[in-house]
């Protein structure tokens, strides 16, 4: 297939590259050939000196030359050191950023972890707790959490967190129930009534598999309710978010650390609902460190490729899934979403939390497509010649104002850079 104008950014990134290297070479070499000559002009002067201070057929001359070639290897090896000192001192200060202008994450995004080599298949693990949690609106928010472990868990995070705040807070009975009265959640549609599967908790600890020591072990819980719960939990997330950002805020970076030390994301999944896979197609061609080029999805709308898992979908089988489960949910979904299907292993890397309308939280994954990737409009070049490529750079710069695709192209960029560094395990 011969390539359209569409791909021509492509090719220019790429020759761009390429003279940028050619030249960057160019120079390197032209200052080992001023070394040499250096070197050698330095030598040929200690041997003249030498020779006209002495015979050359004297005992002294090698001696006086061997003496005088260490100190010249001495002086060039302390000149080349300070050269080097110097030229890193000025790369630093031309990329030195004030700690104040440091930017720490990316705003309305959390890690709960980072994974550097990415979870191990079999530590990968989703259980459905046993029964079914729906919230009876005709009873209070005390009555329901009687029976419902997640509103304990909401009501321990106002009584430790919001409580202790040192302002006031509304009452958990009636913030219930001003929330199901102004979203009319009581009044059950046929919609409102479809079960779904809301987070219920998120740990992971580290354990000892074969070669990789202290591997992730990763344990995911969810709950089988319905649409009118999930509705009212995002409801109450909302409102801590208004009414608290303080407290929310200081749950993951922004462009200034939080100055409250004391809250985890771990304090905040009991207001999260949603859980799903959140990756991206990244197609690395050429094999080795010298010739790899890495193509990436163009799936920036709506900024990557998501999937939120349903019961339908999850457990139909079973009540606990692993790495196989899932890895066929993201076959079927490319298939059906992008019509791609993707070769070998999917790589997944880490568990994220979105602070949006509603508080999700994503396990990352990353895999490449079978096919070959070069001229299709789909997909773009991101690194070539041992870098990333201008165009690239210039989206990640101007994605700043959208932190929803600034997020996905970093992740994006990270992948690619656990590739070259081989921190993948097959």
């Amino acid at each position: 297939m011969q390539p359209n104008k569409k791909n021509s950014s492509n090719f220019i990134d790429v020759a761009y590259m390429r003279y940028s290297k050619y030249m960057n070479n160019l120079k390197k070499y032209l200052s080992y050939a001023m070394q040499v000559i250096l070197i050698i002009a330095i030598a040929l002067l200690a041997l003249w000196i030498a020779k006209e201070a002495f015979d050359l057929q004297s005992y002294w001359t090698p001696i006086i030359v061997a003496v005088l070639s260490t100190l010249v290897s001495l002086v060039l090896s302390i000149g080349m050191e300070k050269r080097r000192k110097h030229l890193r001192k000025e790369l630093l200060s031309n990329t030195f950023v004030k700690t104040e202008d440091i930017n720490f994450g990316i705003n309305g995004f959390a890690f709960y972890d980072h994974e550097d080599c990415g979870y191990l298949d079999d530590l990968i693990t989703l259980r459905l707790v046993e029964g079914t949690y729906i919230y009876d609106f005709t009873k209070s928010f005390s009555e329901n959490a009687r029976t419902f472990p997640k509103l304990l868990k909401i009501k321990k995070l106002f009584d430790e967190k919001i409580k202790t705040s040192g302002r006031e807070r509304e009452n958990l009975d009636h913030l219930f129930a001003r929330k199901i009265k102004e979203f009319q959640l009581d009044q059950l549609g046929e919609e409102d009534n479809q079960p779904t599967l809301i987070l219920n908790s998120i740990a992971k600890n580290r354990e000892d598999v074969g070669e990789r020591l202290e591997a992730s072990n990763l344990k995911i819980e969810v709950i089988k309710s319905n649409v009118s719960t999930k509705k009212l939990i995002d409801a109450v997330y909302t409102y801590v978010k208004n009414n608290y950002p303080d407290i929310i805020e200081a749950s993951y970076k922004t462009n200034s650390k939080p100055e409250n030390k004391e809250n985890f994301i771990d304090d905040f999944v009991c207001l999260a609902s949603t859980i799903g896979l959140y990756g991206c197609l990244i197609k690395n061609i050429g094999g080795n460190d010298n010739q790899a080029e890495y193509y990436m999805h163009k799936s920036i709308r709506p900024y990557g490729i998501r999937l939120n898992l349903t019961l339908e979908d999850v457990f139909n089988d079973s009540t606990e899934i692993h790495y196989d489960t899932l890895s066929d949910l993201i076959d079927n979904q490319l298939n059906q979403s992008v019509g791609i299907l993707p070769e070998g292993k999917k790589h997944f890397t880490d568990v994220i939390f979105e602070f949006d309308d509603e508080m999700k939280c994503y396990l990352l994954y990353s895999t490449q497509p079978e096919e070959i990737v070069n001229y299709q409009q789909d997909f773009q070049i991101i690194y070539a010649d041992k870098q990333f490529t201008p165009n690239f750079k210039s989206l990640i710069d101007s994605s700043r104002e959208d932190p929803k695709l600034q997020f996905y192209l970093c992740y994006a960029q990270s992948i690619v850079r656990k590739y070259i560094n081989k921190r993948f395990k097959q």
